[in-house]
């Protein structure tokens, strides 16, 4: 499944990871994988990182949900919170997994 088919509209980002010997980043999130049940735990996992950033300065006002993603060709993945803050991954894969 392509990065911006992910179903991350809505999803509460709980937690977010890094493991810097290992080079991967993983977010932890309740996404409704089924739009007609509740939200789900899924682990979103980037491997080979290199950069991070994770603003949280609320311009929007404070939220933990996900607006909308995309992704660009040079393995830049974005994440827009609806707070405004907008969660920048570079890295060579990205994993969508349910947990």
């Amino acid at each position: 499944m392509n990065f911006e088919d992910w179903p991350l509209h809505d999803a509460v980002l709980q937690n977010a990871q890094v493991d810097w010997k290992n080079r991967t980043c993983t977010l932890q999130i309740l996404a409704f994988v089924d739009r007609t049940a509740d939200a789900v735990p899924c682990l979103l996992i980037w491997q080979g990182l290199r950069k991070l950033l994770l603003p949280i300065e609320n311009p929007w006002g404070r939220s933990a949900f996900i607006n909308r993603q995309w992704s660009e060709v040079d393995g830049k993945y974005s994440i827009e919170m609806q707070s405004g803050d907008v969660v920048t991954i570079q890295a060579d894969t990205a994993t969508f997994v349910r947990a």
